[in-house]
Parts: structure tokens; sequence; C-alpha cells
């Protein structure tokens, strides 16, 4: 969000500069007013998005889950490496539809600025709005998504640590090399199946990630399916 503000900032400033030396020129104005609106709405996006955050109810004390049945279902034993969680990351920021359509734009701007003829740059100002926008999406947000994962990695017990998931139709059972927690399926927010991944959703960009090759037996991970399955109050994104 910061950075989003600080690049409208820029830009303004940059339009402003090129009006008040008359070096704006007129082939530009589609792509000014297509930066400015694009600036608005990722800074519009990151302000929705920390209201969210603030907004957020704590999570329930995991000593307030039921007693630990003893017939746990299905195991899942987690260990997760950083190029995969990386890959992951990146996986998740490209399948929202803003990402997309905001990637495609910068593509377009960056297609259109290198179609520039020599001549056509010499009788018109240096593009920097498209520039700007080139660097925001194709530079700038990859290298975002990528320290992000790394944070992650670093911060999270669940990310770095051997883990072992212990799922029953009732809750879940978790216990890492530092921390060992039991969890309510009424927490769970929302599940997604990806290819090669489960993710369990405790909020948005918060939850357990659980990779298809923790689960020791096909029949583990129909098990888990099943159970999953059953939760109609959670929303699921599952595979066919």
């Amino acid at each position: 969000m910061l950075f989003s503000l600080l690049t409208g900032i820029i830009f303004t400033v940059t339009v402003a500069t090129l009006i008040s030396n008359e070096r704006f020129s007129e082939s530009w104005l589609g792509s000014a007013i297509f930066g400015l609106l694009l600036i608005m709405f990722l800074s519009f996006l990151g302000f929705r998005y920390g209201k969210k955050l603030y907004k957020l109810k704590p999570e329930l004390p995991f000593d307030a889950a039921e007693e630990i049945p003893t017939d746990f279902s299905v195991i899942a034993r987690v260990k997760i490496e950083k190029s995969e969680f990386i890959k992951l990351s990146y996986i998740l920021n490209y399948r929202h539809p803003v990402n997309i359509w905001i990637t495609i734009a910068g593509v377009l701007m960056l297609f259109n600025v290198t179609s520039l003829s020599p001549q056509q740059m010499e009788n018109s100002s240096l593009p920097y709005l498209p520039i700007i926008v080139i660097l925001y999406t194709l530079i700038f947000t990859p290298i975002t998504v990528w320290f992000s994962a790394n944070k992650n990695l670093k911060n999270s017990a669940l990310l770095k640590e051997n883990v072992t998931y212990h799922f029953s139709s009732e809750i879940f059972h978790v216990t890492g090399e530092t921390f060992e927690s039991k969890m309510q399926w009424s927490m769970i927010k929302s599940v997604m199946e990806l290819k090669h991944w489960y993710i369990l959703y405790l909020a948005k960009n918060r939850g357990y990630y659980i990779p298809k090759y923790a689960f020791e037996t096909a029949v583990d991970e129909s098990q888990f399916r099943q159970i999953i399955q059953s939760k109609n109050d959670i929303k699921k994104k599952m595979q066919q």
C-alpha cells in the first residue's frame, strides 16, 4: 500500500512537471489516465485489505477446543521446502483475477513502449507513466511476493518446522518441533485444493499449508477429503 501511495505521488509530480514544462505529449494522455486509475485502484485495494486485517477478530485459544479424541483417522507429516513454498506463493498471487489483469496491463504497456520507433521517441517526451506501471507490475510485484514468502518461512513455525497433523471428524491436532495445538473445524473458514496442495484458511492469507505428498497413502488423503466434504459450514474449492 505504501509503495502504491509513493508511486501515485511520483506519478502526479511527474505529470505536473511535464505539463508545466510543456513536454507532456497528447500521445501519452491515454496512458496517463490509465496509469492514474491503476495506481488509485491499487491504493484502494491496499487500504481495504489493511482495514480487514485491523478488524480481524483474534483466533480462539486452542485450549478452548474439545478434548482430543484418540481415534484420529488421518495423519499427515509436513516439512515444507523453501522452493516449493515460494512457487506456491506465486501461484496464489497470480490466481487472483485482479493480479492477472494488472499483469496483462503491464505487459501491454511494455509492448507499447518497446514498439516505439526512435523517431517517435524523439518526437515525444520520455514515457515515464507507462514505465512506472511496468516497473510496478512486472518487477516490484514479483519481488514483493518472493520477499513475503521468505519472510513467512522465516517467521512461521508451521512453515519451517517438521509438523504432524492428526485429523478426526471433530477436530485436528497439530504438533511441531516447538509447539503443539488443537483446532476445532469451526475455526476453518475455507479450504482450497490445488494440484499439489491443500490449504486450510483461518482467514485471508493465513492458514495451514499441507502438500499432498504429506499423506502416507492414497486412502489417507481420500479420508481427509471426506472429512472436508462433510463440513457444510466450510467454504470449499476442491478439484474433481
